[in-house]
């Protein structure tokens, strides 16, 4: 062999033995980074102890698996004895349940009585005695103040016609101060309703009742601060008339 034929074969294998070496060297330098990889690896996961797919640690573990310690728990979860009563199975006392005071009512509310003699009414016989007599003196003032004398006996008894007929009481009425004044003498039942009643009777008005009996009453009309008796009223039939104190 020529020498010019054996630098030619030097120089093959030189060239084959230079990339022969590179390729070692890459494949050295691979696995060098796959076995730091590997290295690194291990260590993050031999201190945890637990398996490769399950999550580090390190890191909170998902809020549906662990919930957070910190947190409260859900209130359905809570004990039941731990939530509040409802306020609907809440009982007031008995003693404080405003369900066993009864209000007062017309049946079982009373009028007690004001003066010796009368008597206690419920306040629904009170109430509507008195509607139907403040109907009825309405009416006697609105005659008495007309001074129509026939529509007025019609409202009397007959007591109380024969009384205020009577000549002695009469002329007993008759030495009032105020008729002496004017010199009137009562003659006569129509005299009475002239000269007393319509003086005396035409404004009255209703401001209380006294129960003498179930039907009897007294009214009464508050004048400057007195109790005045309008009229000693009596029932008969149904229908209020004004009677004499004397019965």
């Amino acid at each position: 062999m020529y020498p010019e034929d054996k630098i030619k074969v030097n120089i093959v294998l030189t060239k084959d033995f230079m990339q022969a070496t590179i390729r070692r060297m890459k494949l050295k330098r691979i696995l060098l980074i796959l076995g730091l990889s590997f290295m690194l690896f291990s260590c993050a996961t031999r201190g945890s102890g637990v398996k490769v797919q399950q999550p580090d640690a390190g890191q909170p573990a998902p809020a549906v698996e662990q919930p957070d310690a910190g947190q409260p728990a859900p209130a359905a979860e809570q004990p039941a004895a731990e939530q509040p009563a409802p306020a609907a199975e809440e009982k007031v006392p008995a003693e404080t349940d405003p369900g066993t005071v009864k209000p007062e009512t017309a049946e079982t509310a009373v009028v007690r009585p004001t003066e010796e003699g009368a008597i206690t009414v419920t306040r629904e016989v009170f109430s509507r005695t008195f509607a139907d007599i403040e109907t009825l003196i309405t009416e006697l003032s609105r005659i008495i103040k007309a001074e129509n004398y026939d529509a007025w006996i019609k409202f009397l008894t007959k007591d109380y016609i024969a009384k205020y007929s009577d000549p002695v009481e009469l002329a007993e009425l008759s030495t009032q101060p105020l008729l002496q004044k004017y010199n009137i003498k009562l003659r006569s039942l129509k005299d009475y309703f002239s000269y007393v009643v319509v003086q005396s009777r035409s404004n009255a008005k209703l401001d209380d009742l006294v129960f003498l009996s179930n039907d009897k009453v007294k009214a009464i009309s508050v004048i400057n601060g007195q109790r005045v008796i309008l009229y000693l009223l009596e029932n008969s039939n149904g229908s209020w008339k004004i009677g004499t104190m004397q019965n």
